[in-house]
C-alpha cells in the first residue's frame, strides 16, 4: 500500500470524478473529506461504507483508505499537516478539542457521522466557504478559513 504525504500545512481540494485516481494508500496528514454529491463506496481501515451526497469522512496519519466511485462524485477534501495546529497563534490549548485528536478516534473510523437536518446544512454551507475561499494567495495563514 502506497503512502500519501503532505508538506504544505493546508491544503484544498475540489474535485469532480467517476473514477477514483488513487489506490489505496496511507496518508502522512490528517484529511476531512465532504462528498457534495454523488455515492458510492469508501472503504477505511477495513471498514466499509456507502457514501452520497452530504457525507464526512475523517482520516488521519496512517489510516487508510480508498474509493470506489458508482456515481460521479464531488469530493471536497481539505488536507493539513500537525504542523498547521500546532503553530497557529489561534491554537486551542485544551487538549481534548484540537481536531487532530477528534479524527483519530475509533468510533469514527468504524461507523458513519450522522448529522440532524440543521447540522448538515450548516456543515455543508461552512465546506462552501472554505471552498469558495481556497485560492486565496495565504490559506495556511488565514484566520477565517482557521476557525471555519
Amino acid at each position: 500500500m502506497s503512502t500519501m504525504r503532505q508538506f504544505d500545512p493546508l491544503v484544498v481540494n475540489d474535485y469532480v470524478t467517476d473514477i477514483y485516481q488513487f489506490a489505496p494508500h496511507r496518508h502522512t496528514y490528517y484529511e476531512l473529506i465532504y462528498i457534495f454529491k454523488g455515492n458510492g463506496t469508501h472503504l477505511l481501515n477495513n471498514n466499509q461504507f456507502h457514501y452520497q451526497a452530504g457525507d464526512l469522512f475523517l482520516m488521519a496519519p496512517d489510516d487508510h483508505h480508498h474509493f470506489e466511485v458508482k456515481q460521479a462524485t464531488r469530493f471536497i477534501v481539505i488536507k493539513f499537516t500537525e504542523h498547521y495546529f500546532s503553530t497557529s497563534h489561534l491554537r486551542n490549548t485544551e487538549k481534548d478539542l484540537v481536531p487532530q485528536v477528534l479524527m483519530q478516534a475509533r468510533s469514527l473510523k468504524e461507523n458513519k457521522v450522522s448529522f440532524s437536518q440543521t447540522a448538515a446544512l450548516s456543515l455543508r454551507n461552512t465546506v462552501q466557504n472554505i471552498t469558495r475561499y481556497k485560492d486565496d494567495v495565504d490559506l495556511a495563514h488565514s484566520n477565517y478559513i482557521y476557525f471555519q
